[in-house]
């Protein structure tokens, strides 16, 4: 049976570059950790961008007036090891109900 999950999470209010990308690649290696388990998996993987986005927001925030706006939003992958292995997980996936239609 085919199974549909949902998460919420918040939007801030900042453009960053290759949070898809990221997003992409986090949800594969999770999948791959967690094969069993598909709403762990996402969880982790929001769970690591939004820790990525905490770091990069940080450093942003340090700046004052300093190179380009697209710069601002690079995101601080490097920095994040922390975040990236081992997430915080503030959101968590919910089952959604639906009919299968023939």
């Amino acid at each position: 049976m085919t199974k549909k999950y949902k998460m919420t999470v918040p939007s801030l209010p900042q453009y960053f570059t290759g949070t898809g990308d990221l997003f992409s690649a986090l949800l594969l290696a999770w999948c791959h950790v967690h094969a069993d388990n598909f709403p762990l998996a996402c969880e982790k993987a929001i769970g690591s961008i939004q820790g990525v986005l905490g770091k990069t927001v940080e450093y942003t925030k340090t700046l004052k007036n300093v190179g380009e706006p697209m710069t601002l939003g690079e995101l601080r992958l490097i920095q994040s090891k922390k975040e990236i292995e081992d997430p915080v997980l503030r959101f968590h996936a919910e089952e959604v109900k639906w009919e299968e239609t023939s």
